[in-house]
């Protein structure tokens, strides 16, 4: 048979419709016991569906930071992985599919006037704990309860004295950038959005929708986790704003602080742990 090579299915409807790929007839004559009713089937009790349907709008940042360890650690188990969900500040609906730890996810079509903003996933799996992939996709929704728990959940709060971990781009932005503008700083080899080759707008989803083999996904990883950091230095600042996010930024992303250097110059931080942002000491 012939071999359709494509990207996302975008072949001729020709090379798929009334080719006769499977015929009836031509099955029965093979296996004359086809079309028996009384053959027995064995299915896999472990293995099971089920879908999540809310009304609302998740946080694309907290989406993104549940889904991809997921996919990491239990990719094995989780054999589909579908989502059509609204993001909070953007007017299109965000669209994903998942096999196993391949991850492709991007923006579709609006939402049309008077529509209900609302999020529907499917997952199809292997020994699926339902209530804590509920629990964790609750955990991302747009909500003032839950922007109230990321706040909390943050080591730092506005006026905090910081060091941020700033590699040698990150000096050359600064020195460049006279009139006080953005610029972004990076942190250490658990800053996966540096080393992976994400910048902070699209995050890990684009890098991992560029990934076409688990193989590739697996080198994204490996690169992320295992190479040593930049060369960079600490540099003293206060946090200025926490949940960050400016128009530079896709719709609903956010960086857990923006913060002042001494000096004046503003950078995103884009992880909070200390290989990134770390309490001030003492001079």
């Amino acid at each position: 048979a012939p071999i359709q090579r494509c990207t996302r299915s975008q072949v001729s409807v020709n090379s798929v419709l009334g080719i006769r790929a499977f015929d009836l007839d031509r099955a029965v004559a093979a296996y004359p016991g086809f079309m028996d009713g009384d053959v027995q089937t064995v299915h896999d009790g472990l293995v099971s569906s089920f879908g999540i349907h809310t009304q609302g709008s998740v946080s694309i940042s907290h989406l993104q930071e549940w889904l991809v360890p997921l996919l990491q650690q239990d990719g094995t188990n989780l054999y589909r992985t579908k989502g059509v969900v609204a993001v909070a500040g953007a007017d299109n609906k965000f669209v994903f599919h998942g096999v196993h730890m391949l991850f492709n996810g991007e923006w579709g079509g609006e939402f049309a006037a008077g529509e209900v903003r609302d999020c529907k996933l499917i997952f199809i799996g292997k020994n699926l704990d339902e209530a804590k992939l509920r629990a964790g996709f609750d955990y991302c929704l747009a909500t003032h309860e839950n922007r109230a728990r990321w706040l909390a959940d943050l080591r730092f709060t506005v006026g905090d004295a910081v060091e941020c971990f700033c590699d040698d781009d990150d000096d050359d932005a600064m020195d460049e950038d006279g009139d006080g503008g953005r610029a972004v700083m990076r942190g250490d080899a658990h800053d996966h959005s540096a080393h992976a080759g994400h910048d902070h707008s699209g995050g890990v989803v684009d890098s991992i929708n560029a990934a076409e083999s688990e193989e590739a996904l697996m080198e994204i990883i490996r690169e992320a986790v295992m190479d040593p950091p930049p060369p960079g230095r600490w540099a003293r600042g206060t946090i200025k704003s926490c949940l960050y996010h400016d128009a530079s930024m896709t719709p609903g992303m956010t960086v857990p602080y923006q913060v002042q250097l001494e000096g004046g110059k503003l950078v995103m931080c884009p992880e909070d742990h200390d290989g990134v942002i770390r309490r001030a000491t003492s001079i």
